[in-house]
C-alpha cells in the first residue's frame, strides 16, 4: 500500500504510475490524481487559447480584416502540425499570422495561420515572413518544415507556391490603411489576383 501525496488516500501500488525520477520508480500521486491534474491543465490551456483567439478576432474586426478562426478550426490546424510549432517541434506555441495585421492584409483566417513557438513569434513581430526566416540559424529540418508549411498555405489560398511567395511580398509592399480596407473589403488574395492579372510585378 502507498499513500497518495495529493489526495492522502492509501491505495495499492498498482494505482501509482511509473516515474523514473523518484527513488522507488513510482509516481507519488495516484493515477486518478495525475489524471485530474492533467485535465485541469488541459482546461486551462483551452481557456487561454480561447481568450487569445478571441483577442485576435477582436483586433481583426477593429482593423476591418476578415476573421474565421473558431476553436475547432485552430484545433484542426494544431492537429495538422502534430500539436507543435511547425518549425521547431516546440509545444509552447501561439497563433502566427504569416501576413501581419500591420500590413492591412491577411486577417485572422485559417489560410493565414501557423502554430509557432512563442519565442519565435515574439522575435518575428511584423517582419516579412521570408526575410525574417532568413535571419535564423535554421537547420536543414527547419528549412524542410518551412517549405512544407508554405506549400500548405499556398494550397489553402488557391495559389501555386511561387505565386504565394509573391503574394506575401505584395502584402508587405502594398500596405493598406483601415480606410482602404473598408473601401475594398475583399479577401487580400482576391485583390492580389486582380493586381497580377493587370500586370502587377513586385
Amino acid at each position: 500500500m502507498r499513500k497518495c501525496r495529493k489526495c492522502g488516500e492509501e491505495k495499492p501500488l498498482e494505482e501509482f504510475g511509473e516515474l523514473s525520477a523518484s527513488k522507488d520508480g513510482k509516481n507519488p500521486r495516484c493515477k486518478p490524481c495525475v489524471r485530474d491534474r492533467q485535465n485541469t491543465r488541459n482546461k486551462l490551456k483551452h481557456v487561454q487559447q480561447y481568450n487569445i483567439n478571441k483577442a485576435h478576432k477582436r483586433r481583426a474586426i477593429e482593423k476591418a480584416l476578415p476573421q474565421d478562426v473558431t476553436a475547432g478550426k485552430w484545433k484542426a490546424i494544431m492537429k495538422r502540425f502534430g500539436n507543435r510549432c511547425f518549425l521547431t517541434g516546440s509545444t509552447n506555441v501561439s497563433f502566427e499570422h504569416v501576413i501581419p495585421f500591420a500590413t492591412g492584409h491577411g486577417g485572422h483566417i485559417v489560410a493565414n495561420l501557423l502554430p509557432m513557438d512563442k519565442a519565435l513569434n515574439l522575435s518575428r513581430q511584423d517582419k516579412n515572413f521570408g526575410e525574417w526566416f532568413n535571419t535564423l540559424e535554421a537547420t536543414i529540418e527547419m528549412h524542410d518544415a518551412f517549405d512544407e508549411a508554405f506549400e500548405y498555405l499556398a494550397e489553402l489560398n488557391g495559389l501555386p507556391v511561387d505565386l504565394f511567395w509573391e503574394y506575401v511580398y505584395y502584402c508587405d509592399a502594398y500596405r493598406r490603411t483601415e480606410e482602404e480596407i473598408k473601401a475594398d473589403p475583399r479577401p487580400s488574395v482576391e485583390i492580389f489576383n486582380d493586381w497580377k492579372e493587370a500586370g502587377g510585378v513586385i
